[in-house]
């Protein structure tokens, strides 16, 4: 899977989604990347520094727990849309 942070109509790059979000949080780091409800009813932020320092963090436990490129896995989350 590969994608841009270009906007709703960006085409499909070389770029993996890890290496774009990378490259814009170097570029941007302080902007608004995330507004979510959170687990207790309040708002989360996340700048693009917070959703990249994260997603190291969520990669590191994975790889060290034995998951590769290879492994399927699941977080037991429900996914947008699945109700």
């Amino acid at each position: 899977m590969t994608a841009t942070d270009a906007g709703p109509r960006a085409r499909l790059s070389a770029r993996t989604i890890p290496e774009a979000l990378a490259e814009r949080a170097a570029r941007t780091p302080d902007k608004l990347a995330v507004v979510a409800e959170d687990a207790r009813g309040g708002v989360l932020r996340l700048t693009y520094a917070d959703v990249e320092r994260e997603s190291r963090r969520v990669a590191k436990a994975l790889i060290a727990s034995g998951v590769g490129k290879e492994t399927g896995w699941r977080s037991g989350r429900r996914t947008c849309g699945s109700g």
